[in-house]
């Protein structure tokens, strides 16, 4: 199987997003249910791990691919593939973030009453809006492989 250059930066991208943000929520959750004070405390170290993470493979991801860049000119398949695939990313997105913002509303209305739950944590908000901002990368990607890999 033979990949251009932006099929294996895309590639590469989908999976390091999904380790890197797969090890992350797995923290969260386990911060969230087991409620483990350790878990607790070590989430501000995971999250700036993946941030380092993420900057250090963005900059490894452009010096190895500044050879192969001159060779792979941007088409107008490219571009379609590339709307098409940000197209869905951002419904995604959108649907996420109001996802989000009825959650944080009902768990106002619950606060209210006097109902006090796990998932009235503001942190829980937060974490809801990246992973919707999460999903819609990786969907996104996804679906450029597929696109791409589809011979359109």
């Amino acid at each position: 199987m033979d990949l251009s250059y932006k099929e294996k930066s895309i590639a590469g991208s989908l999976l390091i997003s999904m380790a890197l943000f797969g090890y992350y929520f797995s923290k969260v959750i386990q911060a969230l249910v087991i409620g483990t004070e350790s878990a607790i405390k070590e989430l501000p170290f995971v999250v700036f791990g993946v941030i380092a993470m993420m900057v250090l493979v963005e900059i490894g991801h452009h010096m190895l691919g500044s050879a192969n860049r001159a060779s792979d000119e941007e088409d107008e398949r490219d571009l379609i593939i590339a709307a098409k695939s940000t197209r869905t990313a951002h419904i995604i997105l959108v649907v996420g973030c109001v996802v989000s913002v009825g959650h944080a509303m009902l768990n106002f209305s619950l606060l209210e009453v006097g109902t006090r739950s796990l998932s009235a944590m503001p942190i829980v908000t937060a974490n809801m809006v990246l992973l919707s901002y999460v999903l819609a990368e990786v969907v996104g990607y996804a679906y450029a492989l597929f696109l791409y890999r589809r011979a359109y």
